[in-house]
């Protein structure tokens, strides 16, 4: 019945994005999870049309670092961020992005990664990246961001467990990657006001869910993202207007789950 509900109200706000009087900012952040992994998932983007999304955001956008994103350019501006380190995105994603010289981000759960916790994404059951796998793509050029350790819903954790997972995750990337992460991204786009605090000790930048585009003065500890659902077979619909309803809708609900 929840799952009936939710996907009423996400296909009503889907249908009423060409209502939303909001302008366009300078920035769209992406968040993609899988690509092509015939899981069913709804955040699993088929092949086809995530070689499409690159196609038009190479034609007119310039796809850049997440943190030049907060940049004004001569034109709209992109950056790709994937979730969860499947080793789906260094099948898939990863060869392609790296083949057409695009910059990307992959949020990294090192407990996952490390075999402590299962696959981050409920009822998807993919394996891990390696630590020799993100070695290797990060000598590549791609940019290895923090996901936590074990990926909880940090807003249910008591202050001194939110710092424990916040360097434990920043030890383990040191370790096996050399550095630390500036990169940030809340687990489960569950984020607060005072959990910035928190990420700001260890980081320089943090995502969040909202689906709005990137402005003039974005807190770099709030970058808004529009998470790339299945059905996006269109990346353009997404620059249109600088708020996404249908993820603003959804990111609303989680806030309170």
């Amino acid at each position: 019945m929840k799952t009936k509900l939710k996907a009423s109200v996400l296909g009503l706000a889907r249908r009423a994005q060409r209502l939303v009087p909001v302008p366009p900012g300078h920035g769209v952040v992406l968040c993609y999870h899988l690509v092509g992994a015939e899981t069913g998932s709804e955040v699993d983007l088929a092949w086809d049309p995530f070689r499409r999304h690159l196609d038009w955001l190479v034609a007119h956008t310039d796809v850049v670092p997440l943190a030049e994103v907060l940049r004004p350019g001569p034109r709209a501006r992109s950056a790709l961020t994937f979730d969860d380190a499947f080793r789906n995105f260094r099948e898939r994603a990863w060869p392609e992005l790296r083949a057409r010289g695009l910059p990307a981000t992959l949020f990294v759960p090192t407990g996952f990664v490390d075999g402590e916790i299962g696959s981050p994404l409920s009822g998807v059951d993919r394996p891990a990246c390696s630590w020799s796998e993100l070695r290797e793509m990060q000598a590549e050029g791609l940019a290895i961001g923090s996901h936590t350790h074990r990926h909880p819903n940090l807003r249910r954790l008591p202050r001194e467990r939110v710092e424990r997972e916040l360097a434990t995750a920043q030890e383990r990337l040191r370790d096996e990657l050399g550095t630390a992460a500036d990169d940030f991204c809340y687990p489960q786009a569950k984020h607060s006001r005072s959990l910035a605090g928190a990420v700001g000790r260890h980081h320089a930048r943090a995502v969040v869910g909202s689906g709005r585009h990137v402005r003039q003065g974005t807190e770099p500890l709030a970058i808004p993202r529009i998470p790339v659902r299945a059905h996006q077979h269109d990346v353009a619909p997404l620059f249109r207007r600088g708020l996404w309803l249908e993820e603003w809708v959804a990111d609303t609900a989680r806030q309170y789950r």
